[in-house]
């Protein structure tokens, strides 16, 4: 215990001073009760100091090792006592407040030397973390030099580094990290922790991924105000989310409100209100038209804040509606007498307060003695008489309230006999069949593979073969089930559904329960009577299993199924197994086998031995998995088992005739759960049963959904709605992933979960591929309808890859999507459904796969083609004007006559947008066409003679099979990359190579060209020779010297037309173009063959190769 120089010489100047000769002052009685009265009140200054007794510090050892008591340390080990303080707890304690000397002690006594000797040993990159985070630099380097053979991830330490603000840390451990793949997950962790400065040196030298980052967004969210107007006034990306402004300071609502860019929902003042924000409560109402949650009064009430509480009920109609269980035990006494006068008393609104569990437990369990009265004085007592005071004195005995405990039983009526209460927790479970439900059945055909809810405060599960035992949060253990042999503990073999509570001697808690065939184990206050320091203790069929602290595992028992995992017989005694070269953490006994789980060191592996199923049968382990947390094994001939992975995963294997291992199956094979999508922190095996306990309210939310319990998930994922948002499972899918795999097809009243409509998965996907319901609710926020997968697929593609039809009309929906995108397979998304069904669709959304363009007077040809067309299940769009043109169509046919190229709106449609586009040209007359222009669009095309009417059968046939054609086209360099825009007229240019330029003209007459060929070499401008071709330059230059154009250069400027290049003109002589190429070239600008227009050239090309630049740049962040 420590205190500061200042009050150590306030307690001297209290004292009468000694002679330098007395020996001890410590022996005297007042002067130790005024220095610790003095050191209480020292500490008392600082609310976060946490108090201890000296019997609790000595049995602590993270508190010895905090605190600097070496010595003490020492011999709490040497004593070899028992404490459930971990070895990371300790060594992080011991990093953060002890010495050089005690840290070197502790990493000899964990033989850390040993395990920094094993690949991947997270335990010591740990300790690199602890030391780095808290400024221990000294330890850092100490580390690196005691460790200097061990593999450290210095990319590991990038991301903790930004915690410890230490600027040079972060400078010692770049200069070891020459990756750049997380560069933006580190700038992310410097934006959390709120590090300018950090950000701004990361920026200078590791700047490669900020792109990527979402620093801006992090920082508001961390309420990090400066960091985020540094990141506004550089350019930071993101949203602009004021709603968690709100949580912070008025300033910072303020500066979002009058910021471009920023938002504010209904969130906000639900955020002011529940962190006690009164002032930008008021100032939200009064400038801003968003509301706030129906709960918003709850959230401030839970938190007591009375002022904003008030503030609400004067100023505006939301009420406190909640469970004032919270209120009371939190000890808000000025805020539950507000309310109570508001709702409950003569001027109250007649809406009275009501409560789930008894509010005087609340104030029992946590020692609000005056709340307590109150609540008993004014009828708050939850009904008294019916069993309320048992409860509320079982919460102070249990939590140590001797002051209330005292009060109850002085002041009120107890039923002894009713101590501890029975039925704490429910019943066992719903029985399957039909009939008087509190009756066990004994039924083989009642099971199921479903998981089932069960609801308690729970802390630990261990399932037997027809018994189980629970442990709860106060330590206690329940039986239940099967009592055959007295296995359940409560004194008689009787059978129980309902849970009854097992005494253990006074003053223990039950930490660990194991129950198997005809027999139960129990582990409290981490002592066993025992052969061995047990960590570990599993009990099968007929052999047993234990682990002791240093990894090794013992077996004994029958081993007529090698479920010793040691050849010869059975053992009468525990029997170390040397056959395991790895730490153990685990054991599990099964019936005919037996599965352990190593420790980090070995990858968290699970290995199995014995007759396991049909499996494995072997003494030998064999080791099925890695990444385990923790496993549960079936206790009889059942060979089943369940185990829980690291990454949240449950497994399964064994026998599963009941559906105890998930399926119905005979047997399963090792395989994730289907049925479990959140991670659970237990799993219990019974014969023909199976069970998982869940108590992150995350995780259960998740599994609510999943088990179709969705009122009750969307009132838990409300309540935690910040950890649901941020939370994936072990798929990477996020909480609305779930919902929408699950097909939910009613929105969900959970706030913000639109914020995840464009979140990726760990299948690269966001939730609306799996439901395209959400493209309906959430249409407002933008989701990306352009995104495409790994595979290349829009999540069109993937509605029609896996039949999802009523998914498909909520994407077509949306007007600015393009369903003529390919895949990575080069398909189109209607390709992968039947002909007959695309084809309906297509028509229900005024889809066309081939435009018709036409001149009214060709009119009945036009409609007599396109139901030839469309009898072959393809859609067509015939276009004669501007009221009905489409854009988005596969290919067109153009029915080629007089009027129809006299006509300004048909012929500039041929020039403009048919030559870019696969085209089939048809005769609806024969002429001459003299204008080039024209001439050359239609003869590059295919032509059919449709001109007179016995020809239209035959010519029918060449048309279909040209636009089957059409259908399939690929252009050329498409098919190659494999890539696409997904706009098809998209007017971004892919380039490839260097900057370069073609020229296009007569080769006859080059050496009359040679200035301008010498003015670009001088330039250094790249020139794509001839047989190098057009596609391979950037911009397309064509000299013009006569009004008739040679066919190779009217095909070269159609070429780069149609490839979206760049494309100059210069003109040798004055007037060389004729009518039809004047309109190609009405917005280039007119350059002469002369020096000063050869400069001007020179600019365009520059200025031309900037933009495909950009374009480029965007091209590719449009992709990703």
């Amino acid at each position: 215990m420590c205190f500061c120089k200042s009050n150590l010489q306030l307690l001297k100047s209290s004292v009468p001073r000694k002679s330098e000769k007395t020996p001890i002052v410590f022996n005297n009685r007042l002067l130790n009760k005024l220095i610790f009265k003095y050191v209480v009140d020292i500490l008392s200054f600082n609310s976060k100091s946490k108090l201890f007794r000296w019997d609790e510090l000595v049995n602590s050892p993270a508190l010895l090792a905090g605190n600097n008591y070496l010595k003490l340390l020492k011999r709490y080990h040497q004593e070899e006592n028992q404490s459930s303080d971990s070895m990371a707890k300790v060594l992080e304690n011991a990093i953060r407040g002890g010495s050089m000397e005690m840290f070197q002690y502790l990493l000899d006594h964990y033989r850390m030397d040993q395990r920094a000797k094993l690949p991947k040993a997270f335990v010591v990159q740990k300790l690199m973390i602890d030391s780095s985070v808290y400024r221990r630099v000294d330890f850092v380097h100490y580390l690196l030099q005691r460790y200097q053979e061990f593999a450290w991830s210095y990319g590991t330490m990038m991301l903790h580094v930004p915690y410890s603000g230490d600027i040079e840390q972060l400078k010692f451990f770049s200069d070891r990290f020459k990756s750049n793949d997380i560069n933006y997950m580190i700038f992310e962790k410097a934006a959390s922790a709120g590090q300018v400065e950090m950000i701004k040196w990361l920026a200078t030298n590791r700047s490669k991924g900020i792109e990527k980052s979402n620093m801006f967004t992090i920082a508001a969210d961390n309420g990090h105000f400066e960091l985020v107007k540094f990141l506004y006034e550089n350019g930071g990306r993101g949203y602009l989310p004021g709603d968690s402004a709100a949580k912070y300071t008025l300033e910072m609502v303020k500066w979002f409100n009058n910021t471009k860019g920023s938002y504010f929902t209904n969130m906000a003042m639900t955020n002011a209100a529940e962190n006690g924000k009164l002032d930008i409560v008021i100032w939200l109402n009064e400038n801003r038209t968003e509301q706030c949650l129906p709960n918003t009064v709850n959230l401030s009430a839970n938190n007591g804040h009375l002022e904003v509480v008030k503030w609400f009920y004067e100023n505006r109609t939301e009420r406190f509606s909640g469970d004032i269980f919270e209120i009371v035990k939190n000890g808000y006494f000025d805020l539950l007498k507000y309310l109570y006068a508001q709702h409950c008393s003569g001027g109250g609104d007649g809406n009275k307060l009501h409560f789930v569990e008894q509010p005087t437990v609340g104030a029992a369990r946590s020692g609000h003695i005056d709340i307590l009265k109150w609540l008993y004085e004014n009828g708050m007592d939850g009904g008294g008489g019916s069993g309320t005071e048992e409860l509320s004195l079982s919460a102070a005995i249990f939590q140590s309230q001797i002051e209330v405990a005292e009060w109850l039983i002085k002041n009120k009526e107890i039923n002894f006999e009713k101590l501890p209460y029975k039925n704490s927790h429910g019943q066992l479970g719903t029985n399957l069949t039909d009939g008087d439900h509190n009756k066990l059945v004994y039924d083989q055909d009642n099971f199921t593979p479903v998981p089932t809810l069960y609801k308690g405060e729970v802390r630990y599960i261990s399932t037997g073969v027809l018994h189980s035992g629970i442990i709860n949060t106060n330590g206690e253990l329940f039986t239940f089930g099967s009592g055959s042999f007295f296995k359940l503990g409560i004194g008689n073999s009787e059978d129980y559904k309902i849970p009854q509570i097992v005494h253990v001697a006074p003053g223990h808690k039950v930490s660990m329960v194991a129950c198997a065939n005809e027999h139960t184990l129990a582990l409290a206050n981490g002592k066993i009577y025992s052969w061995v320091k047990v960590a570990n203790l599993s009990v099968g069929d007929r052999h047993m299993g234990a682990v002791d602290t240093d990894g090794w595992i013992y077996t004994w028992g029958s081993n007529g199924e090698l479920q010793l995992g040691m050849d010869g017989g059975d053992k009468n005694t525990p029997t170390m197994n040397t056959k395991l070269r790895c730490e153990i953490q685990q054991i599990e006994c099964g019936g005919t086998f037996t599965a352990v789980i190593s420790k980090d060191d070995d990858n968290n592996s699970l290995y199995v031995f014995g007759q396991f199923a049909n499996i494995h049968v072997s003494s030998t382990p064999k080791k099925f998995m890695t990444g385990v947390e923790s496993v549960s094994c079936s206790h009889d001939c059942s060979n089943n088992l369940l185990a829980i992975k690291k990454n949240g995963e449950v497994w399964s294997a064994g026998w599963s005739r009941y559906g105890q291992a998930g399926t119905v199956d005979e047997v399963a094979q090792f395989g994730k759960l289907a049925s479990i999508i959140a991670k659970p922190v237990m799993v219990a095996c019974g014969a023909y049963h199976s069970a998982m306990l869940f108590t992150d309210p995350v995780e259960i939310a998740f599994q609510l959904v999943w088990s179709n319990h969705l009122e009750m998930a969307y009132n838990v994922a409300s309540k935690y709605y910040d950890k649901v948002l941020l939370h994936s499972n072990s798929d990477g899918d996020s909480f609305l992933h779930i919902i929408a795999k699950k097909r939910i097809q009613q929105q969900p009243e959970v706030f913000k979960l639109f914020t995840l409509i464009n979140k990726l998965n760990g299948a690269g996907r966001p939730p609306f591929f799996y439901n395209g319901s959400l493209l309906k609710w959430y249409k407002l926020n933008m989701p990306d309808i352009y995104f495409r997968d790994r595979e290349g697929q829009t999540c069109l593609h993937y509605y029609c890859k896996n039949n999802m039809y009523d998914d498909i009309p909520h994407i077509l929906s949306y007007s600015a999507f393009d369903e003529r995108v390919r895949d990575s397979e080069m398909k189109r998304a209607f390709e992968y459904i039947p002909k007959d069904i695309a084809f309906k669709l297509k028509k229900r959304f005024d889809i066309a796969d081939i435009g018709i363009i036409y001149h009214k007077q060709n009119k009945s040809l036009a409609e007599r083609i396109k139901k030839s067309i469309e009898e072959t299940q393809i859609t067509c769009e015939l276009i004669h004007d501007t009221d009905n043109v489409k854009k988005r169509c596969i290919g067109y046919v153009f029915l080629v006559s007089k009027v129809s190229l006299e006509t300004e709106f048909t012929r500039d449609l041929l020039v403009n947008v048919l030559v870019k586009s696969p085209m089939i040209s048809i005769w609806a007359e024969k002429l001459a066409i003299k204008d080039p222009t024209l001439e050359s669009c239609i003869y590059r095309s295919q032509l059919v003679d449709f001109s007179q009417e016995g020809l239209y059968h035959d010519s029918l046939s060449t048309l279909l099979e040209g636009i089957d054609n059409l259908m399939q086209f690929i252009p050329k360099e498409q098919a190659e990359a494999e890539e696409s825009d997904l706009k098809v007229d998209s007017e971004f240019v892919k380039i490839s190579g260097e900057e370069s330029i073609y020229i296009s003209y007569d080769t006859s007459k080059q050496q009359q060209y040679s200035a301008l060929f010498k003015f670009l070499e001088q330039q250094k401008i790249t020139v794509v020779s001839k047989e190098q071709g057009l596609l391979s330059s950037w911009v397309v230059v064509v000299i013009i010297n006569s009004k008739d154009f040679s066919a190779q250069t009217r095909d070269e400027i159609s070429l780069a037309e149609n490839r979206n290049k760049p494309v100059i003109p210069i003109y040798y002589e004055e007037g060389s173009l004729d009518q039809g190429s004047i309109y190609t070239f009405a917005n280039s600008p007119k350059l002469r063959f002369d020096d000063e227009s050869f400069h001007q050239l020179l600019t365009l090309i520059k200025l031309n190769y900037h933009y495909l630049h950009n374009s480029s740049k965007l091209f590719n962040l449009l992709k990703q």
